[in-house]
């Protein structure tokens, strides 16, 4: 009994120091008498799922066992909230969230690259939230705060653990500010006809002109921000010169003074850069406009075609995470031949998906009756296909899975692919659709890629006109 009576006694004493408290705060008397703010917040890691909550400076997912963070909330108590997004590979950066919902993913193996935290309401005013990460082969970078960058973007790096602390506005950082976030860029500058050097550009925007009939003569390219070391080099096929010896580090690549076009272009990175990065670009061309993106020394442009490169844009990215829009078409040599057809001849189908003009219109009359049975048009997973990119394919699968280089359909535009078995597979709806109805258009699924006619690739269709 005794010891209810205390127990009691004391709730009613608690009660009456918070309703206390709770007037002063509505006299303003005592702004600040909640307790200390403190964040906590919960990892998800690769392998291990939902880690135990942590708070204020600990560490949250992993250190030293190679695993990516993918997904984490947080919140914060004091009197005031916190929002925070990340950038998720494939994805970038998304929608902003906070107190206590999560952010990333979960179920769909994809690292976060970077994140950006900040405090909402009174608590933003009298205090700074501090965050760091310990991103792969780095290590734990700087202290980043109120919604800086802390991790990388594009450079297909993973996070693998982080650490939170507020701090009241003004105080200290919780340690080293030095480089919260990674990043690699490279800055670049055109030489045109009737213009001259033109200001530097950088991240993917376009140096030179376009719609103007204006020849680039001459290139210059730095980088900016490397996270690591190395270097870049370029390179500039000139008219009546050829291709040119490799320039680097915003040396001069092409000629200026001389009125000469430069027609095609390959950049390549090297050192650490190389080994870690791939840097893409794409040129627009005379009667062409603009190019697939092509990447690390491939060439982008005509030569021996006679067509002048008018623009050029430059990124540089992670290891097979740049840019795909159009990335079959990167080159045109003449004369045409299969996996090097003119540029014109082509006509795209679809988020960059090129077939040769006729087969495309034939394609789209298909796509639009399968859309009609099934809801949805009929998905691509592969079209007109380089010559370079066939003899990656060849490389990859070998001669029982993909044509001798030079050889296949998809080189001349009159090939796709769907998606590979499932609901495409021999005797399922969508498959027996195709296979039915599609020589109509002029699409079949030829005899050898049929149910026991020796290579057995029901995802394959060819256009016979």
């Amino acid at each position: 009994m005794g010891t209810k009576r205390r127990t009691s006694t004391g709730r009613l004493r608690a009660l009456g120091a918070a309703l206390l408290a709770l007037a002063w705060l509505q006299l303003g008397a005592v702004p600040a008498l909640a307790a200390t703010p403190s964040v906590q917040y919960q990892a998800h890691s690769q392998n291990r799922g939902w880690l135990p909550v942590t708070s204020d400076g600990g560490t949250g997912g992993t250190v030293g066992q190679g695993l990516r963070l993918e997904a984490f909330a947080a919140s914060v108590s004091g009197g005031g909230g916190i929002v925070y997004t990340t950038h998720v590979q494939d994805s970038g950066w998304t929608r902003a969230t906070g107190d206590g919902q999560v952010t990333g993913t979960t179920g769909r193996g994809k690292r976060i690259e970077a994140l950006r935290m900040q405090l909402t309401g009174g608590l933003a005013r009298t205090h700074d939230l501090y965050y760091r990460v310990h991103v792969q082969e780095s290590g734990w970078l700087g202290w980043a705060a109120n919604g800086a960058t802390a991790g990388s973007e594009g450079l297909a790096l993973r996070i693998e653990a982080m650490q939170v602390r507020i701090v009241p506005k003004g105080a200290a950082a919780p340690g080293s500010t030095a480089r919260p976030a990674y990043s690699a860029a490279v800055a670049y500058s055109a030489h045109v006809q009737n213009v001259g050097w033109q200001g530097e550009v950088r991240g993917g925007a376009v140096a030179g002109t376009s719609g103007r009939g204006l020849r680039v003569e001459a290139l210059r390219l730095r980088l900016q921000d490397q996270p690591v070391p190395g270097g870049i080099e370029y390179s500039t096929h000139v008219q009546d010169v050829g291709w040119q010896p490799y320039r680097s580090d915003g040396a001069v690549a092409g000629t200026t003074g001389q009125g000469r076009r430069v027609e095609a272009v390959r950049v390549r990175l090297t050192g650490e850069m190389a080994a870690r990065l791939s840097v893409y670009y794409r040129v627009h061309v005379q009667n062409y406009g603009w190019m697939g993106w092509t990447r690390d020394g491939d060439p982008s442009g005509t030569a021996g075609a006679g067509y002048r490169v008018e623009a050029i844009q430059v990124l540089i990215q992670g290891k097979g995470n740049g840019p795909w829009y159009g990335t079959e078409f990167t080159e045109y040599r003449a004369p045409a031949s299969n996996g090097n057809v003119v540029p014109s001849t082509l006509c795209n189908v679809g988020d960059g998906w090129l077939l040769r003009c006729d087969a495309a219109a034939a394609f789209g009359r298909m796509s639009a009756a399968f859309q009609a049975t099934f809801g949805h048009p009929v998905p691509l997973e592969g079209t007109y296909r380089a010559y370079y990119r066939q003899v990656e394919v060849y490389q990859r699968y070998g001669p029982g899975r993909a044509a001798v280089p030079g050889t296949s359909n998809h080189g001349w535009g009159t090939a796709i692919d769907v998606p590979e078995r499932g609901e495409y597979d021999y005797g399922r709806p969508k498959y027996e659709w195709l296979r039915t109805h599609g020589p109509a258009y002029g699409w079949v699924n030829p005899g050898w890629a049929r149910q026991g006619g020796g290579r057995e690739e029901p995802w394959h269709f060819e256009y016979t006109g």
